[in-house]
This record gives structure tokens, C-alpha cells and sequence, in this order.
């Protein structure tokens, strides 16, 4: 009952194990809740010398697609996200989807690429300024989904780093990002297309019950929340003297 409390995901198991309640529902992962009480400021000038790891999850062609940043300030877990969707579709989203694209890219939470698609261009520039002017160690990423996106910056050199999407990859995040949230040890300044997808992700277990997000079955886009969790992923196996980043501020690594 007491896990059930502090987990969505939990909630829906104990109502139908030991409560015998019927449920139709798929459990969210999160609990926003307490997902918005995190919404404390984030300061980019803290990016300035910090060691940023980040997360690109690419799309379809005419999706949305995220590049998140996280880094450690003061014991805290900060969170700074890019997400990209073609210019021509907002209207068309907004109306059908009956979800605030248009407001989004109003008030400067979303970003829109040129024309139609999405237009890895634009998107490949906005990483190349981010990564002249910031210490990013490494960017996560699906080979799975790459495209010339991806391509280009290895070619360029970029540090991008592959990402096999099972279970041993997420679980150790998912379950760094529970603990923050919890602990109220994260940042991500209140930003409402990030506060969406972590709304809609569903967490999926393999028989040893390590978790990944389960992109069939969430109720609508997770990508920013993906590319969240690939950069935690590759900030909490990063050991530059056999260390993890998080045992150096002090902090539980799970």
C-alpha cells in the first residue's frame, strides 16, 4: 500500500491484486503529481563548466523528435529539452489531437522545423551550437532510428554514444528518476510538453521486472522523456576515476 502511494504503476497492481477491483486503465508510470512539484528553475548558466549528457530520440517523418540535457548542480538533477516539430503540422495537431502544439510553440516550448517533415537540418544545427558551447560528454542514441542526423554528427565527431533500447538500458534511470522525483531532487522547470510526456508514458517489465518505456501501449508521445532517460543513463555510468557522477556529489546511485 505504502509503494502504491508513490507509484502509478504500483497503484494499478495493488487495486486488482489485493483489492480485487476491476481496472480497465493501463497504468501510468509516474506520478505527476509529484512530477510537478519538481518544477523548480532551471539556470542555464549552471550548464557553463557542468558535464552535460544527453539524449536524442529521433522520429518519423512527421513526428515530434527530443534532444535532452541533463547535468548535476548542487546535488540536483537538472533538465533542459529540445523538442522539434515540423512547422506545417502544428495547426493540423492542435485541431485533431486536441493537445496545444500551437500554444506550445507560442510560448517557446516546442520548436518548429521548416516545411512538412521534420527537418533534421535545423535540428543538426541546434545540436552543433549546443555542443560549441557546452561540455556535452555524451548523446544517446537509437541506431535503430538513427538517420543522416546522426550520421553527420558522428562524422563530425560528435560524442554520440549507442543505446540498445531493452530493459538494461532504462531500468537503472527509470529508477534514478523515480528517486529524484520522490526526494525532490530534479529540476526540469516546469516545462509543459516534458510534463506531457511523462503523463503518458507506460513502463513495460521483462520476467526480472527491470522496466523500459513502453512506447505501444503510452497514451500519446514520450520521446522528450525518452531522451531524458538515455542522457541520465550515460550520466550514471560515466567514471572518470571508477566513480559514478552521483557518488561524487554525494548522492545514492541505484
Amino acid at each position: 500500500a505504502v509503494e502504491a502511494k508513490n507509484s502509478p504503476e504500483s497503484l494499478g497492481e495493488f487495486r486488482t491484486k489485493r483489492l480485487n477491483k476491476w481496472t480497465n486503465a493501463k497504468g501510468a508510470w509516474l506520478n505527476i503529481e509529484r512530477w510537478k512539484k519538481c518544477n523548480g528553475k532551471v539556470d542555464l548558466s549552471t550548464m557553463e563548466g557542468a558535464e552535460i549528457y544527453a539524449g536524442l530520440d529521433l522520429s518519423s517523418v512527421s513526428d515530434t523528435t527530443a534532444f535532452v540535457m541533463v547535468w548535476l548542480h548542487e546535488g540536483r538533477l537538472q533538465v533542459y529539452c529540445r523538442i522539434y516539430c515540423p512547422a506545417a503540422t502544428l495547426e493540423r495537431r492542435t485541431q485533431e489531437e486536441t493537445v496545444p502544439y500551437q500554444a506550445w510553440y507560442d510560448n517557446g516550448f516546442l520548436l518548429s522545423t521548416p516545411g512538412d517533415a521534420v527537418d533534421y537540418g535545423f535540428i543538426e544545427e541546434d545540436i552543433d551550437d549546443h555542443l560549441a558551447k557546452y561540455n556535452i560528454r555524451e548523446i544517446g542514441f537509437d541506431r535503430w532510428n538513427s538517420s543522416s542526423l546522426v550520421a553527420n554528427l558522428l562524422e563530425k565527431e560528435a560524442p554520440m554514444v549507442e543505446m540498445a533500447q531493452g530493459a538494461k538500458t532504462f531500468n537503472s534511470p527509470m529508477d534514478e528518476l523515480e528517486r529524484v522525483i520522490l526526494e525532490k531532487e530534479l529540476d526540469h522547470g516546469g516545462h509543459p510538453v516534458l510534463e506531457w510526456m511523462a503523463s503518458n508514458v507506460v513502463a513495460k517489465k521483462d520476467e526480472n521486472d527491470n522496466k523500459k518505456p513502453d512506447r505501444k501501449n503510452s497514451a500519446d508521445k514520450i520521446d522528450g522523456i525518452v531522451a531524458m532517460l538515455m542522457g541520465l543513463g550515460r550520466l550514471l555510468v560515466s567514471d572518470d576515476d571508477g566513480e559514478s557522477v552521483y557518488e561524487t556529489e554525494d548522492l545514492l546511485v541505484l
